[in-house]
Order: C-alpha cells, then structure tokens, then sequence
C-alpha cells in the first residue's frame, strides 16, 4: 500500500470529521480494500518532529474515517504542521498518508511589542529658588536654608498658622508602579506639622496616593492614605508611630499589580505601613502618573523639609 501526500484542513473550535473522499482522501482504492481487524492513527507534529496530537481512526474495508473537535486539541494544532497517517495491519504498520495542516480561519497576530522606558528623576533642592521643573499647585512652598544649623537646605509651606501649600514635578511618569526616595529635614527636632509625599496623582492633584509624616509634641505618625485635594489627604489603613529626624530617608511605592502602596524607612525592606486599594477608588493610567509633595503648617512651624527626592519607574 503506497504512501500518499494529502493535507489536513482544520478551523478554529470546528470539528474535524472529513468524508472520505475529502482530503486527506482516505477512500479504499477499487479492488484493495482496506484490511479487516487493522487500526488507523493519525499523528500531528511540529517542525522538530515533537508530537502535538495523536487521534485514533475508524477502519471500514471502504474507508477510514476520523472525528475530533477543539475539545480533543485540534486548536493547538497550528497551521503548517505534520501529520501522518497509519495503518497498523497484521502485516506491520504502514504510513499511508503524509502532508501538512491548513487551516481555514481568519488569521490573528499579537500585537506589537510596546517598548516602555523607564523614567527616573531626583532633585537636591540644595539652591535658593525652586525652580521650573516644580509646578506650584497650592499655596505658596520655598526652600529654607539651614546652613547656620549645619543641615541641608529644605523645601516646606512658606509660613505657619496651619497655610498650606502644594508642589509637583513638572514631568510624569511612564508607568502606574512608581518608587520615590525622600530625605526629610527637621531642624532642631522642633518641626510641627504635616508633610505628604504624593504619588499616581493627576495634573491638579486631586487625585493620588499619599503617604504622610506627620510631627508634633505628641503627635508623631505616619499615615497612608489618598488625596480628595491638592492639600487634603484621607486616611486609610491604619497609622504608625514614627519620629521623623534629619537626615531620615522615607521611601513610597505603588506597585499597580497588586494595589499596594507601601511606605519603608531608611534601608529596610520591611514596610512600615501598607494599604492595599483593593476597590480601586484611585485612578490610574496616563494623566495619573505625577508625583509631588503637600505641606501644612502646625500653629507656629512649617513642619518636616524635604532636602531631596528622587523617584523612578518601580518595573
């Protein structure tokens, strides 16, 4: 019995049942019947010879019939694949067919790679003016000099009495999942108040998530939260007790896969305070990827300075 070349036409979630003058044309030739008590498999590979399927066929002394759908794996049976046929006899085993897949199915491509560049960004503040690249949103924020104290320069709310003010980089970011660094000042150990870094925020700062030292004679937290305002921030989660001193370095993450925003201190790498947005009522995506810094004065003091910052896209 000769082998014979043929194909094998599939379509995607279609059943393969093909009449046996259809290819891969499996009729008994006139005068050779097929044998009785003989088995018929048909075997798919890819181009490295690796199985993909194996299906068992129904033996007639007129023809050899198949059935099989998606369910059975003919999906993953990509076109241009191998198949053949066999015929196992009492005689031996013989390949009577031999070809490729085609398949009839509308065609669909993954679509292209989109090439993300990761941003970073960072700021010293170490000069008298804020500069260009820091949008005031708020209020009014300058950079303090504390040179006579031997300490850094910092940027705070330009005065007390509870003011307020607002700032963010002029830039944002390319992704939701960001990490920002921020070295904090507090003259003296006698800052009052309440300073916000803010990130995943929009343009106005109306939006975002917050993490937020907050300084007093009794009152030393920090809290997690998110922004319903350029200068307000919501609690949510549960506070810390934390002394913030200078030269203390905070970090705040967002990982967007997860909902987290996470706050750690100096170089340790267990957080000390999460929230999880789990009902995500912060938005993210592009127009939502700002960072920035919200201050408020206690009574008397500008509360805790930030005398740099960097951040980055956390991917």
């Amino acid at each position: 019995m000769q082998s014979e070349q043929s194909a094998v036409i599939l379509s995607r979630g279609g059943v393969w049942n093909p009449e046996p003058y259809e290819p891969p044309y499996l009729v008994a030739k006139a005068g050779q019947p097929f044998p009785s008590n003989a088995f018929a498999t048909i075997e798919f590979t890819d181009t490295t010879g690796a199985t993909l399927l194996e299906l068992d066929g129904t033996v007639t002394p007129d023809a050899i019939r198949f059935t099989a759908d998606a369910e059975d794996g003919l999906d993953a049976v990509p076109a241009g694949a191998n198949f053949e046929i066999s015929l196992e006899t009492s005689q031996g085993v013989q390949k009577i067919r031999y070809g490729k897949v085609i398949r009839r199915e509308a065609t669909y491509f993954p679509p292209p790679a989109v090439n993300v560049t990761p941003l970073a960004f960072g700021d010293n503040f170490q000069r008298t003016a804020l500069g260009r690249k820091w949008i005031g949103v708020s209020g009014r924020s300058r950079i303090f000099d504390n040179s006579l104290l031997s300490l850094p320069s910092g940027v705070t709310v330009d005065g007390a009495f509870f003011t307020k003010s607002a700032i963010r980089y002029y830039q944002q970011f390319t992704t939701d999942s960001i990490r920002m660094s921020v070295t904090v000042q507090n003259p003296l150990h006698l800052l009052s108040g309440k300073t916000s870094f803010v990130v995943c925020a929009d343009a106005n700062m109306s939006s975002g998530l917050a993490m937020q030292l907050e300084t007093g004679i009794t009152n030393n937290w920090i809290h997690m939260g998110m922004l319903n305002g350029p200068t307000s921030v919501t609690y949510e989660g549960s506070s810390v007790s934390n002394s913030a001193n200078s030269g203390d370095t905070y970090v705040i993450s967002y990982t967007d896969a997860t909902k987290t925003l996470a706050a750690y201190k100096g170089t340790s790498l267990e957080p000390l305070a999460t929230w999880v947005d789990d009902t995500g009522m912060v938005p993210h995506g592009p127009g939502y990827r700002y960072v920035g810094f919200i201050f408020e004065a206690s009574l008397i003091t500008a509360g805790i300075q930030v005398s740099s910052w960097s951040a980055k896209d956390d991917l």
